[in-house]
């Protein structure tokens, strides 16, 4: 039986403070987390969500993935003027 691991994680700088999205698998299981944190370093929001087999599947091919965060950041709705 062949195990798969992968671990990844990457540091975006914003306005506001810090953004890490990782990214981790083990043996066919895998999740997805984004972490914010403000100027301080004080954790501000914490989002984490399973991986899908065919996300398991894209990563182990090393297949590209567009928009693999942008579902799990909160979406504030915007007022009509």
């Amino acid at each position: 039986m062949e195990t798969f691991r992968y671990h990844s994680n990457e540091l975006k700088k914003t306005p506001n403070g810090l953004r890490s999205n990782v990214v981790t698998v083990k043996n066919g299981k895998g999740k997805k987390n984004t972490i914010i944190y403000n100027n301080s370093g004080k954790v501000v929001e914490n989002v984490s969500k399973k991986l899908t087999i065919s996300e398991i599947k894209n990563i182990k091919n090393a297949k590209f993935m567009p928009g693999l965060f942008t579902a799990m950041r909160k979406r504030t709705r915007k007022l009509k003027r």
